[in-house]
């Protein structure tokens, strides 16, 4: 059985030799890595050259339009009996993983095979996730939006050339892809090992994107369920469903994100300090929820925060200014977006009203992280 190892990147040039070198480090013999790089720009393709001898390496760097389009064009170049996808940034979780995984293969090389991951957090904690104990059927949850992990699917080349990624879908296309090959009848067996560290603040990881995540998800439902057996229609029930998951995983990010900041406060990094390292010392803030409220308190003193910004500014009481997104904006240093999953949405607005940095308070927290950790 040969694998086919597919890695796509874009300016990765701190996270890429650690994925390359854990491909090649791979104890069993038959694998072709492919390679597609998105003409990065910062040195990813030099220390990419330097594996361009090995004879089961190939390596593309071209630009493309995201990163499923580059994921496909990897599908296209492969020759494997599976394809697996390991992304830059992430790594096999030992060296043995392939040789591992074969014996449980071997006799059936028509189904998609998955395995346990090991989520790997900003501060370099770790756990391992094993979507096989989930409660439900495969189906049921398929249709709740659940999937295991991709860095931890072996599928068949046949299944991803039949159907290829669809790339109108920016976060979820290989959610859509496994949907769609098992309402056609695909048999997905689970493995007992772990297959991958998989880094958590990839695009998927994003909170910041998990309101278009929901977006898609619940467009590919509405797709597919009628393949299932399920009524075509979204049910009150469901949609009721859907609305507090979508709730309930904001309230989570919120707390994941106070307990990262937390930990920051307790070894003495604080956010003011950050940004006047990186030059602002006038900011404002989007988000003067809870969250936007005790960060004003936090730079009270360090940082100027000159004004805040909300949907419901007329509704909310504050210690600063505060301005509807619709309203004329004062020139500041850089605003920071506090509001959980919709980071995309406020930017693409913000953008066109000013020219400032727009900051994901979501992503100062995890340079920061990343910082003290090194």
């Amino acid at each position: 059985m040969k694998f086919t190892v597919i890695t796509v990147c874009r300016n990765a040039v701190n996270e890429i030799r650690e994925t390359v070198e854990s491909v090649l480090n791979q104890t069993y013999p038959h694998i072709e890595y492919v390679i597609i790089d998105g003409a990065s720009g910062d040195g990813t393709l030099a220390v990419l050259e330097e594996y361009a001898d090995r004879g089961n390496v190939r390596i593309y760097s071209e630009k493309d339009n995201g990163i499923y389009n580059a994921m496909n064009r990897g599908i296209a170049r492969a020759s494997g009996d599976y394809l697996f996808f390991l992304n830059a940034g992430d790594t096999f979780y030992n060296d043995s993983v392939l040789e591992t995984i074969y014996p449980y293969m071997k006799d059936d090389t028509e189904a998609i095979y998955y395995g346990k991951v090991c989520l790997v957090f900003a501060d370099g904690s770790k756990s391992i996730e094993d979507f096989s104990q989930w409660e439900g059927s495969l189906e049921k949850k398929l249709l709740d939006g659940l999937m295991p992990c991709h860095q931890s699917i072996f599928a068949p080349r046949k299944l991803l050339t039949d159907h290829y990624f669809r790339e109108t879908y920016k976060i979820r296309a290989d959610y859509e892809w496994l949907v769609y090959t098992v309402s056609k009848g695909s048999v997905c067996r689970n493995m007992p090992v772990v297959i991958s560290d998989y880094n958590t603040s990839g695009v998927s990881g994003k909170y910041r994107n998990r309101g278009l995540s929901l977006q898609e998800e619940k467009e590919i439902i509405r797709e597919y369920e009628k393949s299932f057996g399920q009524d075509i229609d979204l049910s009150e029930q469901k949609k009721e469903s859907i609305k507090w998951k979508g709730l309930a995983q904001k309230h989570l990010f919120m707390l994941e994100l106070m307990d990262q900041w937390m930990a920051l406060k307790q070894k003495e990094r604080h956010i003011g300090a950050y940004l006047r390292e990186k030059g602002y010392s006038h900011i404002a803030i989007y988000g003067m929820g809870s969250m936007g409220q005790r960060l004003y308190e936090d730079l009270e003193g360090a940082i100027a925060v000159d004004y805040g910004i909300d949907q419901n500014a007329d509704r909310i009481s504050a210690k600063v200014r505060l301005y509807s997104p619709n309203d004329k904006l004062e020139a500041v240093d850089a605003i920071i977006v506090t509001a959980i999953m919709s980071f995309n949405e406020i930017e693409k607005k913000l953008s066109a009203k000013v020219t400032c940095p727009i900051l994901a308070f979501e992503d100062i927290l995890y340079e920061m992280t990343v910082q003290e950790t090194g």
